[in-house]
């Protein structure tokens, strides 16, 4: 079972041809340095969430993702997390968080964990996105080997 760590909100299929949530290649190269640092891929998972999101929400959405974030370190096979934002023309932020685990099973495990400390500490996430106004996707990732040579014409 994969990392489940966003809510119910609008989903990539619910978005609008034109809601690419304004991730472009400036971000893109941001999470490919984090992700290809090292020279061999892993064979685990990375998870990579990106929202969108009203600028008066920002702070109380981060110390959220922070709050979880903090707990997903602790856990056994977490391999590194990063977070990103920019604003975008229409006025809102977009913000991306990856993080990188050592299996998809280490990934799994990490979820009911969340999932009860966000439980424990009050916290609905769902209804805390709904009316902070962020919208999102989430999806898996699996590493893949990029090779150095140069294309061939």
């Amino acid at each position: 079972m994969p990392l489940d760590l966003t809510p119910a909100f609008a989903s990539p299929q619910d978005a609008s041809a034109d809601a690419s949530f304004g991730l472009d290649a400036a971000l893109d190269a941001a999470f490919e340095d984090a992700l290809f640092e090292d020279a061999a891929p892993r064979p685990g998972l990375v998870r990579l969430d990106r929202f969108t999101l009203p600028e008066a929400s920002r702070a109380e959405f981060l110390r959220r993702v922070g709050f979880i974030h903090r707990l997903l370190r602790t856990r056994p096979g977490f391999l590194r997390d990063l977070a990103v934002e920019r604003p975008l023309p229409d006025g809102r932020l977009a913000l991306a968080t990856l993080v990188e685990w050592e299996t998809p099973e280490d990934a799994a495990a990490a979820a009911p964990v969340v999932k009860a400390a966000l439980e424990g500490a009050g916290l609905d996430l769902h209804a805390d996105l709904a009316r902070l106004e962020v919208q999102g996707e989430k999806a898996d990732w699996q590493a893949v080997e990029l090779s150095a040579e140069p294309p061939a014409d």
